[in-house]
């Protein structure tokens, strides 16, 4: 109910997200920023290739090339956006972040929760 509410004029009630997640193939990236939308659990997906990641794995220092999705959509999302990332996502232990958005122009946040807003689980 928290987007009818929006919709009705409750600024307050609702809650944007950004999620991060990061791979290495630029294929694989647009599937997944691609069904992440046409799945209505993300208003937009962006893309940002070429950017370059440094971390330890099984003790070995990595340095890789990645693409990260910034993923636009609604806190109340989050859950069911995690669990299917994990479904499609090929990485063994993939980075799913996610950072509040504190402050919105409103007409951009109606339209990540119309964009949203017919999301159905399972």
């Amino acid at each position: 109910m928290q987007n009818k509410k929006f919709l009705f004029g409750k600024m307050d009630k609702i809650k944007l997200i950004l999620v991060l997640t990061s791979l290495d193939s630029e294929k694989k990236a647009r599937e997944i920023a691609e069904t992440l939308v046409k799945e209505k659990l993300a208003a937009c997906v962006s893309l940002f290739s070429d950017v370059e990641s440094f971390y330890f794995w099984e003790e070995k220092l990595c340095r890789e090339k990645e693409i990260f999705l910034f993923i636009k959509t609604r806190e109340d999302l989050f859950n069911h956006l995690k669990e299917r990332l994990l479904e499609i996502h090929p990485y063994e232990t993939p980075e799913i972040i996610s950072l509040n958005i504190d402050n919105f122009y409103e007409k951009y946040a109606k339209w990540v929760v119309d964009e949203t807003l017919h999301y159905k689980s399972d």
